[in-house]
Order: structure tokens, then C-alpha cells, then sequence
């Protein structure tokens, strides 16, 4: 007889990766044909006077969540202005603040049906528990509150950094869908042992995190990509295609 001991994944203390990423809207460069907005133009010249990137690296992190703190935030959909709350973009990037067009707070948390299930063994050294994932799923999601919006962007600027931040939400949505099924067909074969429920509850933990780890190292390299050919640059034909191409993978991965 199985002894069910497990509650929601939440309950064991979620786990989540957040993303902090903050686009300057300087235009060093554009496209032969294309007009850069004038105001974008006066913020190169002093971008580049200081030195300054066009673009800020992502920043990543793994963090510890109570599950009091699920209520904020949204799962991936459209954009607008706003949903950026925050009245400053945050101590990461407060010393780029005259650069940015906007900072985006994106966090891939597990899903609220996320759960862990234990259950008694039998042993030749005595009874023991042993844990399993029941289901674990992750999504991403936009948080409000650290999201912040240059309010002196002109109108022309506007829907150039929105479309921006709406593509760095869909790739985050994208990396999630994807270790979502990499975890599908693992899931079954991943367990860990331990004396105690909680003990077998912690090994597990340990095991899992590995993907956690890998949406780190996912959503490193993809934001930095689409940073580096469309932040500070005023080339939307080239983010166009990017919004083109992350709108056809999450249709395929939601098929």
C-alpha cells in the first residue's frame, strides 16, 4: 500500500528563474532607407560619449519564492504599456536609466498543478520513502511591479521597445515550453530515496534542479542573441522577423 505524503510543489518551497532585462532605446545605426526617431539619435551621440552598451546583459538568477508571492504577475499574452508599474527600473540598471527604454521582469515558475508525490518502500535496511514527480511544469510569467517604462519615450519609439519587451516575454515563454517537455520524457525515470518523506522530498529537490539550471544557461544565451542585433538599434524589419519566428514556435509547441 502506497502512503500519499506530498502536497503541492509550492509547499516545498518554489523555485524560480527570474529575468531582469533592460533595452536601451538609443539608435546607433539604421537600416539604409530607414529614419531613425530624432530623439533616439540624440541618445546615441551621449550613449556613445559615455561609453555605454547599447544593451545591458540579462541578468538570471535562481531565487527562492514563499507561495504568498504566486498572486503577482501574469502568464504569457500581449503587452502593454501598462504593465510596466515600477517607477524605476531597479538597482541593476539605475545607472543606465537615462539609456533604457524599458526593463523587463520576467520569472519561469513552476505552474500551480506542479506537484511531488512520496510513498513507503520496503527495504532490506528497513522502510524508507521514496519521492517521484507527479507532474512538474514550467511557465513564464510577467511581474508588473519590477517592470519599469521610460515614460520620455516619443511616440515614435513606442512600439519599436514594445514589440522589444513582448519578444523577450515570448522567448522566456518558449524556454519554458521546451523544458517542458524535455521533462515529460524524463520525468518517469527521476526519483530519489531518503528515511524520512521530507528527507526524500530534499534529494529529490537536488535532482530536479538541474533543469532550473538549464532554463538559466537557456535564457542567457537567447535573450543575449536577440539583444546584441535589435537593442539600441533601430531595425525593425530584423525584429519583425524575430517576432515572426518565436509566434511560429510557440504555435508548434502549443500544436
Amino acid at each position: 500500500m502506497k502512503l500519499q505524503v506530498s502536497g503541492k510543489w509550492g509547499a516545498l518551497g518554489l523555485i524560480c528563474v527570474m529575468l531582469l532585462t533592460g533595452c536601451a532605446s538609443a539608435v546607433p545605426r539604421q537600416p539604409e532607407g530607414i529614419e531613425a526617431p530624432a530623439s533616439a539619435t540624440a541618445k546615441t551621440a551621449e550613449l556613445e560619449s559615455n561609453g555605454k552598451q547599447r544593451f545591458i546583459k540579462p541578468q538570471v538568477r535562481l531565487v527562492e519564492e514563499k507561495p504568498t508571492t504566486l498572486a503577482h504577475g501574469f502568464r504569457y499574452r500581449a503587452l502593454s504599456v501598462r504593465d510596466f508599474a515600477a517607477t524605476n527600473p531597479g538597482a541593476a540598471f539605475a545607472s543606465h536609466k537615462t539609456y533604457l527604454g524599458a526593463a523587463s521582469c520576467i520569472e519561469l515558475r513552476t505552474t500551480p498543478d506542479s506537484r511531488v508525490a512520496a510513498f513507503k518502500i520496503n527495504t532490506d535496511v528497513g522502510t524508507r520513502y521514496r519521492a517521484k514527480i507527479d507532474r512538474l511544469a514550467l511557465a513564464a510569467y510577467f511581474v508588473p511591479s519590477c517592470a519599469w517604462w521610460n515614460p520620455e519615450l516619443t511616440r515614435s519609439e513606442v512600439d519599436y521597445v514594445l514589440q522589444h519587451e513582448q519578444i523577450h516575454f515570448a522567448l522566456s515563454e518558449i524556454v519554458a515550453e521546451e523544458l517542458n517537455s524535455q521533462i515529460l520524457k524524463t520525468k518517469d525515470d527521476i526519483w530519489a530515496e531518503g528515511e524520512t518523506s521530507r528527507e526524500a522530498f530534499d534529494a529529490l529537490r537536488t535532482t530536479t534542479d538541474k533543469f532550473f539550471q538549464e532554463a538559466v544557461k537557456r535564457l542567457e544565451a537567447v535573450h543575449r542573441d536577440f539583444d546584441s542585433g535589435t537593442s539600441g538599434i533601430f531595425v525593425p524589419a530584423v525584429q519583425q522577423n524575430w517576432m515572426d519566428r518565436v509566434k511560429a514556435r510557440l504555435r508548434e509547441l502549443r500544436a
